[in-house]
């Protein structure tokens, strides 16, 4: 029976979990190519001074600014087919003079620290680059080579994504990663995660009514045995169990209010449901209790 409780508990518990997102690397240095399982064609247009060649790493193949023979603005484009939700580019080099800007949908996107993590992979002694005026700028100002992971997720759907740089430095060289967009295949018709906790619970139940009978048939017979048949639902034992359970149920409702500040009708909905099959699952344990008493 503790086991049983012990998994009643652990189906009131469940809660919906993020799920990690994957980011695809872009290797197409000019023209379209698809990435992911449900494909993205991702086209990318090179204009200026740029190159298609690692930098410093075999992933950083995009370089703006410095074509290994000129120096002067670069930029590249990367297109996609499908908005996409978010990007990342680990970026290296940014010399004196080589402020990178970023554009989303053809639009200037304001570079924060918030965009701006540590870059632990280089071969160069690179500094952590910063956000001056909303661009990528060397750290400190005027002096060495800074380098950096640029996270950018604004909210909105992305459809294109220009980085440039001014190129009055020695130019930049940097990856360029992706995550979501894609059609989605036809959706399988499949339980919610409420429908999938009701539908545990009611299975527990009906297996907890099996075995109380079964225990009764061992015990009893004729037509006592159809009496106890008859006693796998005590009312008055059911609303008792009923409003110890809501109490819990009620309690757990405000605590999960509380810590994430709103609770969507079909939370509710789906604790107090499950809050009454519980209660019948408990009461039907104090019944087989008293029959083992």
């Amino acid at each position: 029976m503790k086991k049983i409780l012990n998994i009643i508990i652990g189906l009131m518990l469940i809660s919906a979990s993020s799920n990690a997102q994957t980011y695809y690397s872009v290797t197409n240095g000019s023209g379209t190519s698809p990435y992911g399982p449900v494909p993205v064609n991702v086209t990318v247009t090179p204009a200026g001074i740029t190159a298609f060649s690692p930098i410093c790493f075999p992933t950083q193949l995009f370089v703006e600014g410095n074509n290994f023979s000129t120096v002067g603005f670069g930029q590249y484009t990367w297109a996609f087919s499908t908005p996409v939700t978010a990007i990342r580019f680990s970026i290296t080099a940014i010399d004196p003079g080589d402020n990178v800007h970023v554009y989303i949908n053809g639009l200037p996107y304001c570079i924060t620290a918030a965009n701006i993590s540590s870059f632990p992979a280089d071969c160069y002694p690179d500094n952590l680059a910063i956000a001056v005026g909303c661009n990528l700028a060397p750290n400190p100002p005027g002096s060495g080579e800074s380098g950096a992971t640029v996270d950018i997720n604004p909210g909105y759907g992305i459809n294109s994504v220009t980085i440039t740089c001014d190129g009055l430095g020695n130019g930049v060289g940097h990856d360029f990663q992706f995550t979501g967009g894609g059609t989605p295949p036809p959706a399988t018709p499949t339980l919610s995660e409420w429908g999938l906790i009701l539908f545990s619970l009611l299975l527990l139940s009906f297996g907890m009514v099996f075995v109380y009978r079964r225990q009764n048939a061992m015990v009893l017979a004729g037509a006592m045995a159809e009496d106890a048949k008859q006693s796998s639902f005590d009312r008055s034992l059911y609303f008792k169990a009923l409003c110890g359970v809501m109490l819990v149920a009620v309690a757990g409702m405000f605590a999960a209010y509380r810590y994430f500040g709103t609770l969507s009708i079909t939370d509710t909905l789906g604790t107090l449901a499950s809050a009454c099959v519980v209660a019948y699952m408990v009461q039907l344990s104090l019944l087989m209790k008293r029959k083992q008493d």
